[in-house]
Order: structure tokens, then sequence, then C-alpha cells
């Protein structure tokens, strides 16, 4: 195949969820949930042994011992420091979304031009240029395919393939196309 030229839009929504399917799908490959549950409580269990081993050692170089006030104040710096963390993660998040919906607007409509040699994502705004030495990962998200260019995800839309390329066909040449030029380091 000689090459392909795409035009797309992608919306903020599409944005986000193609990066949280991303995300999940990245996060436990090759992991079930039963697994990553168990991970989850064990970190859990940690933390508060963690925290007893804290207030075992706190309490025994006491001179009088720990009270009731030091627990009530203890327990009082937890629930301020989760309501901290809410706010800073609710905050963050709100950040991200704006930031999201922001790039869209700006961005507006993209052309990605992938070739053997050159994969190559323009837009009105902006032009990233890559060699397929930096493509880390193609993959199918939702109704996109992503490329991971190192910490970076670049959506093209199934929807602007052009006719008669099915997405696992583009998929596949892609991952040729990569593999070919990352053969040296395997």
């Amino acid at each position: 195949m000689k090459g392909i030229e795409l035009n797309y839009t992608i919306s903020a929504a599409d944005k986000s969820v193609a990066a949280l399917a991303w995300g999940d799908s990245f996060a436990v490959r090759g992991v079930d949930g039963f697994t990553r549950v168990l991970k989850y409580l064990m970190s859990r269990l940690f933390a508060l042994l963690a925290f007893v081993a804290i207030w075992i050692f706190a309490e025994n170089s006491s001179p009088d011992g720990l009270d009731l006030s030091h627990y009530l104040t203890g327990l009082m710096g937890l629930i301020f420091a989760k309501l901290l963390d809410g706010y800073f993660q609710d905050r963050l998040q709100r950040e991200m979304k704006k930031a999201v919906a922001t790039d869209v607007k700006e961005n507006g409509q993209w052309s990605a031009i992938l070739s053997e040699s050159t994969v190559l994502f323009r837009s009105e705004q902006s032009e990233c240029r890559y060699t397929w030495k930096l493509v880390v990962d193609v993959r199918s998200v939702e109704e996109f395919t992503a490329l991971r260019i190192g910490l970076t995800q670049r959506l093209i839309p199934n929807s602007a393939l052009p006719e008669g390329l099915t997405p696992d066909a583009f998929r596949t040449q892609l991952q040729e196309w990569k593999d070919a030029k990352c053969e040296v380091f395997s």
C-alpha cells in the first residue's frame, strides 16, 4: 500500500471516551478483573497496616501514651486529607475536560497522512510529524484507531477511513509499517 490520507474531526466527547477506554485497556492489559480488585484491596490493606504501625510507634514512644484527643485529631486529619484529595481530583478533572474541549475547538479539522516512511497529523493550528520508530502501539479504541506516540495518543475515527478499507485492515497495515521500521530493535 502506497499511503493513506485521511480528513476528519474529533469532538471533545469522542476524545474523552477514547482516552478513558485507552487508559482502561492499557492499565489492565493481560490482567483479569479479580486480580485488579485483589491488587486494589491489598494496596488499601497495606496503607491501613502502615497507618496502624505508625500509630503504635507513636503511642509507645510517648511517655503518657495517647488519649482520646490524639485519636480524634488523627481522625480529623485523615478526613481533611480525604476532602482535599476529593477537591483536587474534581478540579483536575474539570481542567482536563476544559483542555480537551479547547483543543478540539482550536484544532477543528484534522488531516493525517500515513505511509511507510512517515506519520503526519495536521490541523489549522499545528503539524506533527513522526517516524514509525516513535509509535509505541497501534490499537482499536472504541470507534477509533489509536496510535500511541510517546505519552500522546492520536485518534483516527474508523468513519474517516477510505471506502473499502476496514478498520482491522487499516490497523494491520499500520502495524506492518511500524514493525518494518523497528526490526533493528527487536
